[in-house]
């Protein structure tokens, strides 16, 4: 059973500063989680594009502390063209 969860204005306001901060270097490093952010960004706006992405990440975060795996991302490649 998955239990959704967000990310509300109750917690902790530094864990979301350092979570929103990691998101938007994320969105830098990994191909999916920038591909997820410029398909929901047009319509949602930048700041809770990067929200969604915070969660995401902190999903996958947590999956992977749960199966004992090392966080696995899809780094952009840098080409030279």
């Amino acid at each position: 059973m998955i239990i959704g969860f967000s990310i509300t204005r109750q917690g902790n306001t530094r864990v979301r500063h350092v979570l929103n901060q990691a998101a938007i270097r994320a969105i830098k490093k990994d191909q999916d989680l920038k591909a997820f952010f410029e398909r929901i960004a047009p319509r949602t706006g930048k700041k809770r594009a990067i929200v969604a992405v915070a969660r995401k990440l902190i999903g996958r975060i947590r999956a992977a502390f749960k199966t004992r795996q090392p966080y696995q991302m899809n780094p952009i490649t840098l080409s030279a063209a």
